[in-house]
């Protein structure tokens, strides 16, 4: 039961991530230098009883980014002022700046710096969240949460982790999947000023005047084998990152062994896709048919020509889904008009991310994950079986053979 509360929260995440703008992040920056004392909504309006916010004059330098941010890499750190979404994958992610929006993120490490404001969601799954910052709402998936002294979320929490240490204040409602909570030994005002929801094995000694709303306990009741959270939350945020790398590669070998692939693919999901499937069945079939059958007419003696064939198949469904989601993702910038090599793979990487999020749902997911890679997999040989001209009619002539990632 545990398990699947997990992945229904997995789920709803990534369907707000899903449901979010999809837009590339201008590469026009400019440097300002401001005096915060403008009377639009902010989050020292909403906590004015919060010592920690009553400095409504903070003078700081901030690069203006007028648009939503992808971002990744192993070591990220945000301190752009990023007005509009942001969507970030790394090793470890750290903001140290505003969102003036909505922040996504997966990663191993994850931190919001104290000085660091979100006004709006905070969307993350990770093994360890810092939150020192202010921020309006957090849906999180983790193995620890810490919610620093100077940590402040406006609105709700709704966290799963197997861990999770309360030292700030929670503005609203508190809604908790946990196997550990920990608040301070001390305690003067109320940390969370709503009611406190949590779900756990355990029932907790929650220290007086700690909520200021009601405290509901639910017993989680282990009616199958013990299931710890964390490693749930690890496997899953591990097997996404390796998808995403392993994809990323894949493409970038595209871009520089067939960069025309990448500019007719678009056209091979929106006009082929019902001979790509074919092709794909058929390939995948005859394929291990055509195998046995020769390995028994040569009696044993063609075994060599029987594993080649085998391991190419191996070899194509493994990159059969990136190339599905490349073609998605030249779709998507087309119609954007978003048509340089990094936009596409940008593109392309997202709807890797989105596959991965459909192959959780129960039997529908695994149906659904083998039809996109027979599709992939068709892709590819119906890029061998039509010429360049049948793609001609439907690619945009102003796409250049020349635009550089």
């Amino acid at each position: 039961m545990k398990t699947l509360k997990i992945r229904l929260l997995f789920v709803t995440f990534m369907i707000l991530l899903l449901l979010s703008t999809y837009c590339l992040a201008s590469n026009d920056v400019m440097s300002i230098s401001e005096t915060d004392t403008n009377e639009s909504l902010s989050l020292t309006d909403v906590a004015t009883d919060d010592e920690n916010l009553a400095d409504g004059n903070v003078e700081a330098s901030f690069e203006l980014m007028s648009d939503d941010l992808y971002r990744s890499g192993t070591d990220v750190l945000i301190t752009e002022m990023v007005d509009g979404n942001a969507f970030v994958i790394g090793n470890t992610v750290t903001l140290s700046s505003e969102i003036n929006g909505d922040l996504f993120v997966i990663t191993n490490n994850f931190t919001i710096e104290e000085n660091a404001c979100v006004y709006g969601s905070v969307f993350v799954i990770s093994n360890n969240i810092t939150l020192n910052g202010n921020l309006y709402d957090i849906y999180a998936i983790s193995n620890n949460v810490t919610l620093g002294e100077t940590g402040y979320i406006a609105r709700d929490a709704r966290i799963a982790s197997s861990s999770i240490v309360v030292n700030g204040v929670v503005g609203r409602n508190a809604n908790l999947v946990v196997n550990d909570l920990s608040f301070p030994t001390d305690i003067n005002n109320a940390l969370i000023l709503g009611n406190l929801n949590y779900i756990s094995s355990t029932q907790f000694e929650i220290p007086e005047g700690l909520v200021s709303g009601d405290t509901n306990f639910t017993l989680q009741e282990d009616d199958e084998e013990t299931v710890d959270i964390g490693s749930i939350i690890v496997t899953y945020v591990n097997n996404v990152l390796s998808a995403l790398l392993y994809s990323l590669v894949v493409l970038l070998l595209i871009a520089w062994l067939a960069p025309n692939f990448i500019q007719k693919s678009g056209n091979l999901m929106r006009k082929k896709t019902p001979v790509a499937l074919g092709l794909g069945l058929l390939y995948f079939f005859g394929s291990i048919i055509g195998a046995i059958v020769f390995l028994f007419l040569t009696y044993g003696l063609g075994s060599a020509i029987s594993i080649v064939v085998i391991v190419l198949l191996v070899l194509l469904w493994s990159i059969s889904e990136t190339i599905f989601a490349l073609a998605g993702g030249r779709l998507i910038a087309r119609k954007l008009h978003q048509e340089k090599k990094s936009q596409i793979i940008l593109y392309a990487l997202l709807n890797v991310l989105v596959i991965n999020i459909i192959k959780l749902i129960p039997c529908l997911g695994i149906i659904i994950s083998v039809a996109i890679n027979m599709i992939g997999l068709g892709f590819i040989f119906t890029n061998l079986v039509f010429k360049k001209q049948d793609f001609m009619t439907y690619e945009d002539s102003s796409v250049k053979e020349t635009e550089v990632m």
